[in-house]
């Protein structure tokens, strides 16, 4: 999962990390609004991941984040993963181009 940030370039331009990436041939992004903990965030990528091969990349995470909310992933030991503070931080970006 990546954590927002930006970057100043010399002229004076500030370009977001999505921008980074798309200019880079990425065209989404599983992002992370704030830092979690990595005892979750770890196993719910991993998960995400494995949903991949069976669904779209909106439906694999819509999946995972469900998973949370019904506190079905016995990998995230000692986590109360239905609290959206964690399942809530992550999101899709579809990067479109700037």
């Amino acid at each position: 999962l990546l954590e927002s940030i930006a970057i100043l370039l010399p002229e004076h331009k500030i370009i977001s990390l999505p921008e980074i990436l798309y200019r880079n041939g990425a065209d989404s992004v599983l992002a992370c609004l704030w830092e979690v903990d990595d005892n979750f965030s770890i196993p719910f990528t991993r998960r995400f991941y494995d949903y991949l091969d069976q669904y779209p990349r909106s439906e694999a995470l819509q999946r995972n984040q469900v998973d949370c909310i019904r506190n079905n992933m016995p990998e995230c030991k000692n986590i109360n993963i239905p609290l959206p503070i964690y399942w809530g931080a992550i999101i899709f970006m579809l990067i479109m181009g700037y």
